[in-house]
């Protein structure tokens, strides 16, 4: 899950529809050290950080709780942002399915090798599906 959706969540006080969502023991959330750097600078801009219904350190503590971290070789350079292609290294080194993104660059890409680029909305779309099968 990029940074932004997870900035997202935490501005719009919905993290427990994330903590639901990736506590299903079919699913693992990855991350690296990449983006805990980012989702830090993120949550301390004063910009967000106004929105928040918690310190920024919490939501730091909770996504390393609900999440499983792993280091990854910074390879990838197709994201026309070029701080968003530790992305795919990360989806790369976790042998993701998905990568799931509200960045309309990063979803351009659709498909990279078996990692399908998808936006949360549509993630849910196809966890409810799974669900009902």
């Amino acid at each position: 899950i990029d940074t932004d959706i997870l900035v997202s969540h935490c501005v719009n006080d919905t993290i427990d529809e994330l903590v639901v969502l990736i506590t299903d023991p079919d699913i693992t959330l990855y991350t690296c050290l990449e983006q805990f750097e980012e989702l830090e600078n993120a949550l301390n801009y004063d910009r967000v950080k106004k929105y928040l219904a918690a310190p920024p350190n919490q939501y730091l503590k909770l996504l390393k709780k609900i999440s499983t971290t792993i280091i990854i070789d910074k390879r990838f350079d197709r994201v026309s942002d070029p701080n968003d292609n530790y992305l795919f290294d990360l989806a790369y080194a976790a042998k993701a399915y998905f990568l799931i993104s509200g960045d309309n660059e990063v979803l351009k890409l659709k498909q990279v090798n078996r990692i399908r680029v998808i936006s949360w909305s549509e993630y849910k779309r196809i966890l409810k599906a799974s669900i009902k099968e």
